[in-house]
């Protein structure tokens, strides 16, 4: 049951491997549950188009299974998918790509932090930086790119770029990673 309901536009959402689909551009919206519980849920308007960004929940859930991921590295992956961009990159702003520094203020965490967790999650396989060369910088930048096979941005596998897939199709010489229940 929906009251106020302008059916603007339609978006999913994922969670534990299911689709719940809202209504884009809603002001209130009424669920009735199976019991007699109702669950609210209130969508501030916006004015620009929704980003969908995709968990790939089985490869969660075995990572999680197989404690490959720490908590905090976890909870960064999850920090990167507010700033992911359509080619799964996670610190292009315009056409620059900021530096880690610049990306850690983005992200309201400290630089050394934020150097630490991107290590860390690109040895194990779940981000790879490219060197951006740009002659006018002083300072090195690169694209930061996130493994499609744990989050993308877009609603299906589909959306990722041809590129991305390729680059994070070389073997990453861990048994985990070999081993993941799905491959986008």
């Amino acid at each position: 049951m929906a009251n106020n309901v302008d059916f603007v536009r339609f978006f999913a959402l994922r969670f534990n491997g299911a689709i719940l689909t809202l209504i884009y551009r809603v002001q209130f919206l009424i669920f009735q549950t199976k019991g007699k519980e109702l669950v609210y849920l209130v969508i501030q308007e916006s004015k620009k188009d929704s980003n969908v960004v995709t968990f790939v929940t089985p490869n969660i859930s075995y990572f999680t299974e197989q404690k490959y991921l720490t908590d905090a590295e976890m909870a960064f992956l999850f920090r990167l998918s507010t700033v992911l961009d359509a080619e799964n990159c996670i610190n292009r702003e315009g056409n620059q790509y900021l530096t880690q520094s610049k990306l850690a203020q983005r992200l309201e965490m400290s630089r050394e932090t934020t150097n630490r967790l991107i290590g860390a999650l690109e040895r194990k396989g779940l981000l790879k930086k490219e060197t951006n060369n740009n002659a006018n910088s002083k300072t090195a930048q690169y694209k930061v790119f996130v493994n499609p096979n744990i989050l993308f941005y877009g609603e299906t596998s589909c959306a990722v770029p041809l590129f991305i897939k390729h680059l994070f199709a070389e073997p990453v010489r861990n048994s985990i990673m070999d081993k993941l229940p799905f491959k986008v």
